[in-house]
């Protein structure tokens, strides 16, 4: 599970889409370049009498608010989810250790806990799922836990994936 840092950062905040990165970095694109003439033309339509100075100052100003509006919204994107997971999840294990020690196993304790947590966390509820679809798909428990922590980037999952991986061994 080897991907670029910034496929991570989206995989942390939820975004799937295989277009993802080409839009990230369109709008980028296009802020940095798009809002500087918006900058020039509103100045130029104001009729305001500014320097050649104080001019390159606000329209590099407005490409560096463009350039990095869109690291900002991706990080907020990724605080947000990954806060909710982490406030989530101590309820989560706490179920799984109900389910198991109830006899269910890990893959049957994972699904039951994605069903019974989805009306406190839509988000941690898709992530047990997708571990779920993961293992009947054929792939091993180690691999889809890990794929599991990468997907959240939230150290605690990371922590408890690494321990039954561990204990698995």
């Amino acid at each position: 599970w080897e991907q670029s840092g910034i496929r991570r950062r989206f995989m942390n905040a939820g975004i799937r889409g295989a277009s993802a990165p080409l839009l990230y970095f369109g709008a980028k694109t296009l802020l940095a370049v798009g809002l500087p003439m918006m900058a020039f033309l509103a100045i130029a339509l104001s009729g305001a009498h500014l320097g050649t100075n104080t001019m390159l100052f606000l329209l590099l100003l407005s490409a560096a608010f463009g350039y990095y509006l869109p690291n900002a919204i991706l990080s907020r994107l990724v605080f947000v989810r990954q806060r909710e997971i982490f406030e989530t999840f101590p309820d989560a294990l706490d179920l799984m250790t109900v389910c198991v020690e109830a006899g269910l196993g890990v893959e049957a304790a994972l699904n039951r806990v994605a069903e019974d947590i989805e009306h406190k966390s839509a988000i941690l509820s898709e992530e047990m799922r997708l571990v779920g679809l993961e293992l009947r798909a054929g792939s091993d428990r180690e691999r889809a836990l890990r794929n599991l922590a990468a997907r959240t980037g939230v150290e605690e999952v990371e922590t408890w994936v690494a321990m039954l991986i561990q204990a698995a061994r």
